[in-house]
């Protein structure tokens, strides 16, 4: 066999947990991958935006190790987009589950839905 493949590996977590992480004073930065249309609707403040069919040309060279957090509609495309960071050389990448859906329900209640 001429090498071993290592598995891309990234943390799920919740909005409250990934809100949670600023009490420790964590750098993070949420990676919104939604159409504009859908950021339009609803966004969560301070995210970087660019749709998931862009990531790979926006993102030229890895970034250095702060963390960043990919959401998405319901969190099941972000989890592609946060593995193919993960494989790009990101530290810290954490996908978030239930993604905007979840953080409108439990982190921003007057967040459109």
């Amino acid at each position: 066999m001429a090498g071993r493949c290592t598995p891309v590996t990234y943390e799920v977590i919740t909005p409250i947990e990934f809100v949670g992480l600023a009490d420790e004073d964590e750098r993070r930065q949420p990676l919104d991958v939604r159409e504009e249309w859908e950021t339009a609707i609803a966004a969560v403040e301070s995210s970087l935006r660019i749709p998931m069919n862009a990531v790979a040309a926006c993102i030229a060279e890895p970034a250095s190790s702060r963390p960043i957090a990919v959401l998405r509609h319901s969190g099941r495309r972000s989890a592609g987009v946060a593995a193919f960071l993960a494989e790009a050389g990101f530290a810290t990448v954490r996908n978030i589950a239930g993604s905007i859906d979840a953080w409108a329900q439990t982190v921003d209640p007057n967040l459109p839905r």
